[in-house]
């Protein structure tokens, strides 16, 4: 490992969130389990080293993990990008800039036409779609975590203006359709809540079925995914009994069809059932 020494006054100069009470005058960070450096991550130590907080480094979201060198545990996230700051994050708790979050997402982010049904959005559009929701409801929890209802309300809302499930439909595979239901049974919003879960249920479940109808070959090449749509049904099922949700026991009863099907074709069962 190495260490950075920390100029207090050019952080506090740069804007950047101060989640703390004190700056850190050194940085310890670990290049444990890297056998060679590329001349890419070089010239990222580098701009590190030589920035002195008062040029802002960033790191767009979706860059892998294994490309983000020994930075993750000092990112706080202002938007699509992570910024490279001297706070680390496991020790502060605060990896959200939810000022900055609100304002950009709020404000300064465009959606196109994306909540147009008459707009042809293909996969790689609605994986991007995706995305914007994944930080949107990050943005949201967080704003929920530091007590702010009123913010985390609107920016779910919003999500679901800009975003509408019409169009860009909501998926479990982020846990981002999940964590939304969740989050708006926290508000005491109960009819959003159980709303978004009807939708993630019925989806799922009408996926399993017709993977569960084809001839035995093709069945065979989607086992993954209708083995995925049966997690996600089990994921669901959990959230709705925690809820209350008033489909609970009759999505309980076509889960359990589910498995028992998946059992007969030869599939490996999500889950036992559910309701014991």
């Amino acid at each position: 490992g190495f260490y950075m020494d920390v100029d207090t006054a050019a952080v506090r100069r740069s804007g950047m969130l101060i989640p703390t009470d004190t700056i850190p005058t050194r940085m310890d960070l670990s290049l444990k389990g890297k056998g060679i450096l590329t001349k890419a991550e070089l010239m990222m130590l580098d701009m590190a080293a030589h920035c002195n907080w008062e040029r802002p480094l960033y790191m767009a979201m979706t860059v892998g993990t294994s490309s983000q060198l020994c930075f993750p545990d000092y990112f706080i996230q202002e938007g699509l990008a992570f910024r490279f700051t001297p706070f680390n994050r496991h020790r502060t708790g605060v990896d959200v800039d939810t000022k900055r979050m609100y304002e950009n997402i709020m404000t300064k982010f465009k959606f196109g036409n994306a909540a147009d049904p008459d707009v042809y959005l293909d996969e790689n559009i609605l994986r991007m779609c995706n995305a914007h929701r994944i930080v949107m409801v990050g943005t949201a929890s967080a704003l929920l975590q530091e007590g702010d209802t009123a913010r985390a309300r609107k920016m779910l809302d919003y999500s679901l203006q800009v975003l509408p499930p019409e169009t860009v439909p909501l998926d479990y595979a982020s846990n981002a359709a999940g964590t939304m239901a969740e989050l708006y049974y926290r508000l005491g919003d109960k009819a959003k809540g159980a709303r978004i879960l009807s939708g993630l249920q019925k989806k799922s479940s009408q996926y399993a079925h017709w993977y569960l109808a084809l001839s035995d070959g093709k069945l065979k090449a989607c086992t993954r995914e209708c083995m995925v749509h049966a997690q996600v049904l089990y994921r669901v099922l959990g959230l709705m009994e925690q809820y209350g949700h008033p489909e609970f026991e009759k999505a309980s009863k076509d889960f359990e069809g589910i498995n028992v099907l998946m059992q007969q074709r030869g599939v490996f069962a999500a889950e036992t059932a559910y309701a014991d």
